[in-house]
């Protein structure tokens, strides 16, 4: 039972609680803040009944999943908790079960900064934290460059599919801001009557979680870290995301032509062309038949490669080494070095021996591509990095976020601000 000064606790931890994301309400919601329920917003005849009789159920198997993993209780009562909202919904045979429900979207659209592919999933833990405190039903959404269920569908842990008549209400046309995060959601998040709350990928999202579980554990003044299970991201990340049907086709297709085993391989990821870095910064122009060409210089190239894989190496020996980079000469120079390698030595593989051909990872804000399929590689490129025994990575956060993936959450760094970091066994 609440005592009188339980409740002006939560409201204070909720205002702590104000700086984990930049939100944009919409415009709707700005004009009339007294909206208190969800099917007066959403006046559509029919569309609320129609769009959720969709929703997936709440079944054992999912609350089994939910009870036997390690997370943090909060989460796991949080997560039993918003699949319990979904199952009443579909079952409710009426639009009155969305009366009570407000939601928290973390968006994608086309005027957001939402950066690439780790900055959008790096903020997941701190938003399903700010969910559970304010008592919304998170969902996702992208729509640049394309949704995001072309690339994962949910998994067992959560349904985070915004329904069809919410996206309808999506501000796609106003930007997300992203400075003075704190300010900006204060008033919006804490709101009850903001009903829908709108949330574009930042930055200090993953740096906040933290402080964000000790509000919820209500030791917020405790400056200790509070320590999260080993397997926390990998759990949460295969338990929230499950391969679309074509991007697990091509991950298998390449585990097994490169004859990889889940754990039983390390990664090197080099982000070549990442600003700062000395191979991006060796510009330099040639003439090569007559012609003017800008050329970067090979040997850094060559040197960082080799050191990223002598990294992973080092906390797998022995094992194969599986290369990813934003630039096609690294994986070529991989397939070079390759054949160099003596018989007892750890083969070196990337997706290149797979395609057989040239491969462009673009970056995944700067995507302009009529095919979803161009992106596949880049996710397949993500998976295979998560389903290895340690990961090396150095600039950009792709191979960092793919780090912390692994069962063991197992990663060493090869280079730092553009500097080889030694990584002997």
């Amino acid at each position: 039972e609440e005592t009188n000064a339980e409740p002006s606790r939560k409201r204070w931890r909720l205002l702590l609680w104000c700086s984990v994301a930049v939100v944009v309400c919409s415009s709707a919601l700005l004009m009339n803040p007294s909206v208190l329920k969800m099917t007066d917003y959403y006046k559509e005849e029919g569309e609320i009944q129609k769009q959720t009789t969709t929703t997936t159920t709440t079944t054992t198997t999912q609350l089994e999943h939910i009870e036997q993993s390690t997370l943090p209780d909060w989460l796991k009562e949080y997560l039993i908790w918003h699949s319990e909202q979904l199952h009443l919904i579909r079952n409710n045979g009426d639009d009155t079960a969305w009366n009570n429900q407000s939601v928290l979207i973390l968006r994608c659209e086309e005027k957001d900064q939402c950066g690439g592919t780790a900055d959008r999933f790096r903020g997941i833990p701190s938003m399903l934290a700010l969910a559970a405190e304010t008592k919304r039903m998170f969902f996702m959404h992208w729509g640049r460059p394309y949704a995001l269920e072309e690339f994962f569908i949910p998994g067992k842990l959560i349904n985070w599919t915004l329904p069809n008549f919410l996206i309808k209400k999506l501000t796609v046309h106003a930007r997300a801001p992203s400075d003075n995060p704190f300010e900006k959601i204060q008033r919006i998040a804490c709101d009850k009557n903001r009903l829908q709350v709108q949330v574009a990928p930042q930055h200090d999202t993953f740096t906040k979680f933290q402080e964000i579980v000790k509000q919820i554990q209500g030791n917020g003044t405790n400056n200790n870290k509070i320590e999260m299970p080993v397997a926390f991201w990998h759990e949460l990340f295969f338990g929230m995301f499950q391969p679309s049907q074509p991007v697990q086709a091509m991950f298998d297709r390449h585990m097994r032509i490169l004859n990889l085993t889940a754990n039983q391989y390390a990664s090197a990821h080099y982000r070549a062309t990442y600003p700062g870095e000395p191979y991006r910064e060796s510009t330099y122009n040639a003439t090569i038949l007559g012609n003017t060409t800008i050329l970067r210089n090979d040997t850094i190239l060559q040197i960082t490669i080799r050191n990223a894989i002598e990294c992973a190496s080092s906390k797998a020996p022995g094992l194969p080494v599986y290369v990813a980079s934003d630039t096609v000469r690294a994986l070529e120079m991989v397939q070079e070095m390759n054949k160099n390698l003596s018989s007892d030595h750890s083969h070196w593989v990337s997706a290149m021996d797979v395609t057989g051909q040239d491969i462009k990872n673009v970056h995944l804000n700067f995507a302009e591509t009529s095919q979803p399929s161009s992106m596949y590689p880049i996710i397949v490129d993500w998976l295979i990095m998560a389903h290895s025994k340690c990961v090396s990575y150095g600039a950009g956060g792709f191979g960092y976020m793919a780090s912390l993936f692994t069962d063991g959450h197992c990663s060493v760094v090869h280079s730092k601000r553009g500097k080889l970091q030694s990584c002997a066994h």
